[in-house]
């Protein structure tokens, strides 16, 4: 055989290999589902249906944190995507899923979503969304951080929470920084110590932490805002949107923010 002829039948056999794996691959189920496979019976939150919206966060939080810690380690065991599944239908519980569908069939982007979409493949979607925004943080969520900021009286349908997370490899990082000699023994232009909690002690963290690798860009805590409505008081709370909030009025234990630094005396 001609030489050229037995390499073009290399790379024909080589380009068909690839084909059929990636074919193969994409029989995963649980990468590739139509928005209909996205159906799943939600369970029970193990809360009483009188939990304050409060209560209804923390359990969603911990559920998610335990989904996203099986989606790190796979699904190799049995065991462990029966869990996964569990835990995913307890964040489908946490959701108010009419009020929910209702939003995104009347949002701005509504003519994005597919064609025919059903109220549980919106819940789903949604979620799915939800823990992507929280992987980064969701070993640092910070209980006592949480918060309600709207006034939920018994009439109310709509309550607004807020809940502060780190990223605790980061976090360790940036202490690690701020105990540094780089942080400690600076001085500023005319040789006088930078002190601790000043704008100019701020700024010195922020510059050094974006020479770290990787870089950190400081203040870390990242602030989560919950909405959850329910149709009336003697209903359930229920999720209906998540989204993060610049953390730029925060204070935390490790490096207090900018713009809440007391002014420096004369």
């Amino acid at each position: 055989m001609h030489p050229n002829t037995r390499q073009l039948t290399s790379v024909i056999l080589l380009v068909f290999l690839c084909v059929a794996s990636l074919t193969l691959g994409c029989k995963d189920s649980r990468r590739h589902q139509a928005t209909d496979a996205l159906a799943m019976t939600a369970t029970a939150l193990a809360l009483p249906s009188d939990a304050p919206a409060q209560d209804v966060v923390t359990r969603f939080l911990e559920n998610a944190r335990d989904v996203q810690h099986i989606r790190e380690s796979g699904f190799a065991e049995r065991e462990r995507q029966e869990a996964y599944e569990r835990g995913m239908a307890a964040l489908h519980a946490a959701v108010n899923g009419p009020a929910l569908f209702n939003r995104m069939m009347k949002s701005q982007t509504s003519r994005a979503l597919p064609a025919g979409m059903t109220q549980q493949a919106a819940v789903t979607t949604a979620t799915e969304s939800w823990l992507s925004i929280l992987a980064h943080y969701i070993d640092g969520v910070r209980p006592e951080s949480i918060r309600t900021t709207t006034v939920a009286s018994p009439e109310s349908k709509i309550v607004v929470i807020d809940v502060q997370a780190m990223n605790p490899d980061e976090a360790e990082a940036l202490a690690d920084l701020e105990a540094s000699p780089a942080i400690r023994n600076a001085r500023d232009a005319v040789g006088n110590p930078i002190a601790p909690n000043t704008p100019a002690y701020f700024a010195l963290v922020r510059e050094k932490a974006l020479e770290l690798e990787p870089p950190l860009v400081t203040p870390l805590p990242a602030v989560f805002e919950f909405t959850l409505q329910r149709a009336s008081s003697s209903e359930p709370w229920g999720i209906v949107s998540l989204r993060i909030k610049a953390p730029l009025t925060i204070a935390h234990s490790v490096q207090p923010p900018l713009e809440a630094a007391p002014a420096p005396s004369a």
